[in-house]
């Protein structure tokens, strides 16, 4: 604009101005009007200045997805942007469009120009996925049962993050699950990760039950009597985790007290409820009171008129009764010893009672031999049919010597211990010839028989 005249005030819509023109005012309708030293004005106007097209970011459609923690799945989307002139977007980490997709957490700014020249720009915060968490306060834990790895959890409760979850315990590729049955006892460790790579962990410890305690302290064994079955076991006491079951060796019994037993060994093998067993332990049921009866009597050779001595010699428990019997002659003595005197020949059964402190009987009978005279016969038919048939002597001591010659004095027989058994052969078994032989026979008691015998083979 231009002016002529002696301009004193320049005056644009109310606002005196230092010159004719105005600069650097909003867009709108202005007026001027100038005064000169003399009051005389003049205007000129109105005039229209424009402005620029508006531009904004509306944010209030904005939802923000956080990220996972190690997968970029956060976004920003719903911002729009509102005037402008050909607007351009360019955000911090690259793209170029208003939403802004698989971004990992952190700190974002949009920055919009347009051909206008106008600039906007705001920053937005992109949050990792809401912690993931594992509770282990409210688990239910087994423990293990005698080292048998069956030791359990379950109960473990995740939460936060973002399905579906992974679980690895103890960085074991066969535990993969939250509930797991095959721990051994101590520290356990389970590892969560959600779908965002986020990983949170819990820990949990098994405990340890050994199998069932056999306590014998207060046991009382009752021994068997006689070898009868009237032993019993009773006090043994059990702790663990019942209940119990009882087996023991050597009966069928499955009570943990044994009533009724005889003498032997018995081995107790407790299972508890969980199947442990406990170490086996063994309790010996002697037979008490018992005893085996045997007695001796004096040597040599027994002939009718000989007094005997009979003394006993029972083994095992204690004797406190005896009993002697001879032949049919009933009880003869009721001592630890006996004399007797044999007034006959022949063979006698002597037997001994024998009866302990508890009550145990046994016996013996031995055959006892009163010899009496040697009765030698002087022939040998060996023909079978009974009679005559073998050299045979009565009443023959024991250990007796038989020596038989042929009439040129060749010993053709012998043994120091004859059984009555030569039948008219030689030392090898053969048939001797008919005739007439020697014979010496040798009693223990050093006594000496000799004669002639007459073989005749029919």
């Amino acid at each position: 604009l231009t002016t002529t005249g002696a301009v004193i005030v320049f005056n644009w819509n109310g606002n005196n101005t230092p010159g004719v023109d105005l600069t650097g005012v909003p867009a709108g309708t202005y007026g001027l009007m100038v005064y000169d030293s003399f009051g005389c004005s003049a205007t000129a106007g109105p005039f229209v200045v424009g402005g620029a097209t508006p531009m904004s970011l509306d944010s209030s459609n904005l939802v923000i997805t956080p990220s996972g923690c190690t997968v970029s799945t956060g976004a920003i989307n719903g911002l729009q942007i509102i005037g402008g002139i050909n607007p351009v977007i360019n955000w911090s980490n690259g793209p170029q469009t208003a939403d802004n997709l698989n971004i990992s957490a952190g700190n974002y700014t949009i920055t919009v120009t347009d051909n206008q020249g106008c600039v906007i720009s705001a920053s937005f915060t992109v949050p990792t996925v809401s912690g993931l968490s594992v509770n282990t306060s409210n688990v239910t834990i087994t423990p293990e049962y005698c080292d048998q790895g069956n030791g359990s959890v379950s109960g473990v409760m995740v939460s936060g993050g973002t399905a579906p979850y992974t679980c690895l315990w103890d960085n074991n590729n066969n535990l993969t699950t939250l509930d797991v049955s095959i721990f051994d006892s101590g520290v356990h460790t389970v590892v969560v990760t959600d779908a965002g790579g986020c990983t949170a962990s819990g820990t949990i410890t098994i405990g340890s039950e050994v199998g069932p305690t056999v306590d014998t302290t207060l046991m009382q064994v009752i021994d068997a009597s006689c070898g009868q079955n009237n032993g019993s076991i009773t006090g043994i006491q059990v702790s663990g985790n019942g209940p119990f079951t009882y087996a023991w060796s050597n009966t069928s019994q499955t009570t943990l007290n044994l009533a009724n037993i005889g003498p032997g060994s018995y081995n107790l093998l407790v299972v508890d409820a969980h199947q442990c067993t406990s170490n086996g332990i063994t309790v010996d049921v002697q037979n008490a009171g018992l005893i085996n009866a045997d007695f001796s009597y004096s040597g040599g050779t027994i002939i009718p008129g000989t007094s005997v001595s009979f003394v006993d010699e029972s083994t095992g428990d204690a004797v406190t009764n005896w009993q002697w019997s001879i032949d049919t002659n009933g009880i003869v003595g009721t001592n630890s010893t006996l004399q007797y005197t044999f007034n006959n020949e022949g063979v006698f059964p002597v037997t001994l009672i024998v009866t302990s402190a508890a009550g145990c009987i046994d016996s013996i009978t031995k055959l006892i031999n009163v010899y009496g005279e040697l009765i030698i016969p002087n022939i040998v038919t060996n023909n079978g049919d009974g009679v005559n048939d073998f050299f045979e002597i009565k009443n023959l001591k024991p250990n007796s010597t038989l020596i038989i010659q042929n009439r040129w004095g060749d010993v053709v027989f012998s043994t120091e211990n004859y059984t009555n058994n030569w039948r008219g052969t030689d030392q090898a078994g053969n048939e001797l010839y008919e005739g007439v032989y020697f014979y010496q026979l040798l009693t223990v008691d050093d006594k000496v028989w000799s004669g002639f015998i007459h073989l005749i083979i029919e």
